[in-house]
């Protein structure tokens, strides 16, 4: 018996292709979205301010809060969150987790600034802030769930930031980095592309005098505009923020 004539259709053929295709998709987004994992992040904001230039007194004796310093103090600010699908308690974390300074820079102060909730009991662990070391203790931390920490050093804003320790089930605790990408060779191609373009749009104009089609020169022009906009003026303003709601 011949099939009938609508199953021999060709797009019939490429809509079951197309289907397959987002069928695929799906139960792969469904698989990896099913895992669970613990990762601990942080992120170390690019910009510190530096509270004390010792090069601008030099000839002073400098102090702050009680403490005698010899050099700079700076004052950073790093985020902690979970950003694993589940939850980091205190009886998770198999070795301390701590904001570190390399070459045990001491710490002047330390404090929370804010944190996702309450309920999460966040705090720090003062003890050990001559030994360039604040420990981080919590209670329980939901997906998402973290605090934005400040901390004030002597020396200067070039020193390294590091959190350290070791939670169970947790993949490796790792730093989101909140520097603006590099310009790299695909944003230079656009840029140059883009550029090459508009000079050819110009020449065409200029020496062949179009005038039809007119409002659609209007709209390739700002599609242009736009484009370059993106490309070369948007990326000087544009802020990278640690990928958390509070």
């Amino acid at each position: 018996m011949p099939l009938p004539k609508w199953l021999s259709n060709p797009y019939l053929g490429l809509l079951g292709v197309v289907f397959s295709g987002m069928a695929l998709l799906f139960a792969l987004y469904s698989y990896f979205t099913a895992q669970t994992y613990r990762e601990l992040k942080y992120a170390v904001a690019p910009e510190r301010s530096i509270l004390i230039d010792s090069k601008k007194a030099s000839d002073f004796e400098l102090n702050y809060k009680g403490n005698t310093v010899s050099s700079d103090v700076t004052s950073a600010i790093i985020t902690v969150w979970n950003d694993g699908t589940e939850a980091i308690r205190r009886g998770d974390i198999l070795r301390p987790v701590a904001i570190t300074l390399d070459r045990s820079i001491p710490i002047l102060e330390a404090k929370v600034l804010r944190t996702s909730r309450t309920e999460t009991g966040f705090a720090i662990d003062p003890s050990k802030l001559q030994q360039g070391t604040v420990r981080l203790k919590w209670g329980n931390l939901d997906r998402k769930d973290g605090a934005v920490i400040q901390i004030i050093y002597e020396g200067g804003p070039e020193a390294e930031i590091r959190v350290t320790g070791e939670i169970e089930g947790n993949r490796k605790i790792t730093e989101y980095s909140l520097q603006k990408p590099a310009r790299g060779p695909l944003w230079w191609f656009l840029g140059i592309s883009m550029g090459l373009l508009i000079i050819g749009n110009i020449y065409r104009n200029v020496r062949y005098r179009k005038n039809l089609y007119l409002h659609l020169e209007i709209i390739n022009w700002m599609c242009l505009l736009t484009i370059v906009f993106l490309l070369f003026i948007y990326p000087k303003f544009m802020t990278i923020k640690p990928p958390v709601p509070f």
